[in-house]
């Protein structure tokens, strides 16, 4: 699948297109949604395709992502609808986009860490607009979400002062910048 020419443009568009094609070879009357999925990888290539065939079958995350072997380190997996996180017939699908990105996809990038949770995350990566990445610049009002980490963080505290002997490693883990 990797000799197909490189998209120009938006890179998300053909690829969406693509995957509702495929999606719609799914089968009707099924449980399960029908749900196509295509893998850009880094050079924009098409590096992988699937759609899910029915229940009890490989979604189609994993389909696309099987497909693409090691041409998704550093791509894009474009799906047709949100990946799943529960299993049915077969696991969630959310866990090989997370093994996706275990796999290196994210080496080298740049990451930022959030000042109060302390978690880190990548200031870019390749076909997610950068101001998905960082949460707080993922709200439109920056000061609500300012406001509501804070009460998030100052809830963890309290709760967490009912746990007296929980250790200080422990305790360190949890929000800061109060």
């Amino acid at each position: 699948m990797t000799d197909q020419p490189a998209w120009h443009g938006e890179p998300d568009l053909p690829a969406m297109r693509r995957a509702l094609v495929l999606a719609a070879q799914g089968p009707l009357g099924d449980p399960n949604p029908r749900v196509g999925a295509v893998v850009v990888a880094a050079d924009g290539t098409v590096a992988g395709e699937g759609f899910h065939a029915g229940a009890g079958s490989a979604h189609a995350e994993v389909v696309a992502l099987a497909r693409a072997g090691d041409a998704a380190r550093g791509g894009t997996a474009v799906v047709t609808l949100e990946p799943c996180n529960h299993t049915g017939l077969t696991g969630p699908c959310t866990r090989a986009l997370v093994d996706a990105v275990l796999n290196g996809t994210l080496d080298g990038l740049p990451f930022a860490t959030d000042p109060i949770f302390g978690l880190a995350y990548p200031t870019t990566c390749p076909g997610v607009p950068s101001g998905l990445l960082d949460p707080r610049g993922s709200w439109p009002d920056t000061a609500a979400y300012d406001a509501q980490a804070r009460e998030l963080a100052q809830r963890f505290h309290t709760n967490f002062a009912r746990f007296p002997r929980a250790d200080e490693a422990t305790r360190a883990a949890g929000p800061r910048g109060l």
